[in-house]
């Protein structure tokens, strides 16, 4: 499979409804690999976790992550990505990141749908 191009990458990367697993290590070592939703703006990949998500606990312990985005039908593109994350809004600080999330459910889910989801998941 050929290495796809900066504006094929931010294409793909920019189509709804690919799920992205998020590869974490917990505490003793053990990896832990979760599928999630993402949106990619300004150059980033962008996703939130619930309050008590097992992969935040595991990003707060140990910021070395590996992300996939792939799909499941030709012609086979991914993205796979290894780096830091960086907590930019900690649970709690839900009007800063509200809108990015909002953005994120409209991804996979319908408008309306996405809003009720994220209004109710403060």
């Amino acid at each position: 499979m050929p290495k796809l191009k900066e504006s094929e990458r931010d294409t793909f990367l920019g189509e709804p409804g690919f799920m992205m697993n998020i590869a974490t290590v917990d505490a003793s070592g053990a990896p832990l690999s979760t599928p999630i939703w993402f949106v990619h703006e300004e150059g980033c990949i962008w996703f939130t976790p619930r309050q008590h998500s097992e992969w935040l606990e595991n990003i707060r312990h140990e910021s070395r992550i590996a992300l996939c985005v792939d799909e499941q039908s030709m012609p086979y593109r991914k993205v796979v990505i290894r780096g830091n994350a960086e907590l930019v809004y900690d649970v709690g600080n839900d009007d800063l990141w509200r809108d990015r999330y909002r953005r994120i459910a409209q991804r996979y889910i319908p408008l309306e749908d996405a809003n009720a989801y994220v209004d109710g998941t403060d």
